[in-house]
């Protein structure tokens, strides 16, 4: 794995890595690996799903190019607080066969201190939502935590039919202040957005929160009050909502006025699709994006860091049917 680093305040290492490790870093010919998704609450995680749907991908991929590389993956799920990642940390050194977690909330920033090496991301928002495990030719084992929701929320905008070059200027809105906002600003950001505005119940410990992007970003990035959007009348190229469900119902409302035809709208919340926003979204004639579309491509790039995943547009299809969206991530199907 070609790697770069260099060492934050903290001790943890940051590293500029591809996303493909080299093949002495992948599992051996026919191996059986574990990963998990960990967090709480995780009963209803579709990652189990779309997981085990990659490596059966993977596995017919090769076996259609007669190649002997199969991985047997057993992908659970451990429900976690951040009180047990040190003993999660442990655990990925310790015990044979894990190749990587998929984390989720409380889980995000309580793994961060218990890598070996961070990526660019990671060191930006202050949270990850994968760990990689590296093991080097002399037996040695590195953690590698990065952050994929970034690569989630910009495919499922690029296969929507959003163009990342209108961001220079039009500007974004993003609804709600936690971990996956972060990411969405890190994901504009990428793209050379000119003008980002995040919309927070409490601007003054949002601005703690997001000290690092606001001081990186600059002008470029401002803060307002969700009720304070009402009184907007700027129309973003893309808006991205990462309230929850409840909170799409108190708050969305307030951003409808917002839409218009050819505007996109990405609704990270996936249950009870769509919202009342969504859809008030479409009416206006904009484009409205399910949150299971970011879940699938942020699911792809751990594919590829656990397992070494390559997807094509037919294994893209069929994960996206595996949790029961359009391949473009606008709308639903009936799975099964």
């Amino acid at each position: 794995m070609n790697a770069t680093y260099r060492n934050t305040a903290s001790g943890v290492k940051i590293t500029q890595t591809s996303a493909m490790p080299d093949a002495s870093a992948m599992p051996d010919a026919r191996a059986s690996v574990r990963a998990a998704v960990i967090g709480d609450p995780i009963d209803h995680s579709r990652s189990p799903d779309l997981h085990n749907a990659i490596a059966q991908l993977r596995n017919e991929k090769i076996h259609n190019a007669q190649a002997a590389n199969h991985v047997n993956l057993d992908y659970t799920r451990v429900q976690a607080q951040p009180r047990d990642a040190s003993r999660l940390a442990s655990m990925l050194r310790n015990e044979p066969g894990w190749v990587g977690l998929s984390v989720t909330m409380p889980m995000k920033k309580a793994m961060v201190p218990f890598m070996d090496s961070v990526s660019d991301r990671v060191a930006l928002t202050g949270a990850l939502n994968t760990v990689s495990v590296r093991r080097g030719p002399d037996g040695a084992v590195a953690l590698v935590g990065d952050n994929t929701d970034v690569d989630g929320i910009q495919q499922a905008l690029v296969r929507a039919g959003f163009e990342p070059g209108r961001l220079m200027h039009e500007p974004v809105v993003i609804l709600g202040g936690g971990g996956t906002s972060v990411a969405a600003v890190a994901a504009v950001m990428e793209w050379g957005a000119s003008r980002v505005i995040v919309a927070v119940r409490d601007p003054h410990k949002a601005r703690a929160e997001m000290a690092n992007v606001l001081e990186t970003f600059g002008p470029r990035l401002e803060l307002c009050e969700l009720s304070s959007l009402a009184d907007t009348h700027i129309k973003p190229a893309v808006m991205i909502s990462t309230l929850p469900a409840p909170g799409i119902e108190q708050w969305g409302h307030l951003a409808v006025h917002l839409a218009s035809p050819n505007a996109f709208l990405l609704d990270v919340a996936y249950a009870g699709w769509p919202s009342e926003l969504a859809q008030l979204w479409r009416d206006q004639g904009g484009v409205a994006i399910h949150g299971l579309a970011m879940l699938v491509h942020q699911a792809v790039e751990q594919g590829r860091r656990f397992i070494g995943f390559e997807p094509d547009e037919a294994s893209l299809a069929t994960l996206c049917d595996v949790v029961g969206i359009t391949s473009d991530g606008t709308n639903t199907v009936v799975v099964g």
